[in-house]
């Protein structure tokens, strides 16, 4: 690993430990239907006042901190599932 990797996997910790603890502080509230996940940590983002957002291969992406939007339009690969086209060949967005 490189030390820009080993850098961003101890952010990604770090808001891992965040988002917990604001779960915790959540729990209970009730949800809004304009709910979407982000995709670096996996938390619930209100759309309406997402941190951030950003657009990607005609998509909208909410996130819940301007570290996880940073850390996606780095790399948005490392964040989005792989897909597989007919006969399992990669997709565009893999190549």
């Amino acid at each position: 690993m490189s030390q820009e990797e080993i850098t961003e996997t101890i952010e990604v910790l770090m808001l891992s430990i965040l988002i917990t603890r604001r779960r915790r502080e959540c729990h209970g509230k009730e949800r809004s239907s304009t709910m979407a996940i982000d995709p670096v940590c996996h938390m619930e983002v209100d759309e309406r006042s997402a941190a951030g957002q950003s657009a990607y291969q005609g998509t909208t992406y909410y996130f819940c901190s301007p570290g996880c939007r940073e850390a996606f339009e780095k790399n948005p690969g490392r964040y989005l599932p792989k897909t597989t086209g007919l006969l399992g060949q990669k997709t565009q967005s893999d190549r």
